[in-house]
């Protein structure tokens, strides 16, 4: 998965730099189907930027998941160095779990039948509830 919107993420570290800027230490895993072991497909520091986004991650605590809304990569090279450096940004996430920050406990949304038939749920019944097509 990568660093990418969607992604579900692991807090490691808090640190809050100001009003508008937060860093946190993150991880993002896969399963290797294979050998069905977790790799790391990506694992470092990133910034939050932005007031609501910042004051949001200073109150993460250590082993919370978090699932990226909006995110951005940049590059700066550094000639005289002849050193690459990656800049991952967080503008916004959510709780990847059923907790949001602030403690309140969020419901998961309920799925239709059509749309749990069409994720090939095995619990659904053929039963059409009377729609006419």
């Amino acid at each position: 998965m990568g660093f990418r919107e969607g992604a579900i993420c692991w807090c490691w570290e808090i640190q809050p730099k100001g009003d508008n800027w937060t860093k946190l230490r993150i991880s993002i895993n896969r399963k290797n189907k294979e050998t069905d072991e977790y790799e790391t497909e990506f694992g470092g520091w990133v910034d939050c930027f932005g007031s609501a986004v910042a004051a949001k991650a200073a109150k993460l605590k250590a082993k919370d998941r978090i699932r990226l809304k909006s995110v951005d990569l940049t590059q700066n090279y550094d000639k005289e160095n002849k050193i690459m450096y990656w800049n991952p940004k967080i503008f916004d996430f959510e709780m990847a779990d059923d907790a949001d920050t602030d403690g309140e406990v969020k419901k998961a949304p309920v799925k239709s039948k059509a749309s749990r038939a069409y994720e090939g749920d095995n619990d659904v019944d053929e039963d059409d509830g009377g729609l006419p097509f």
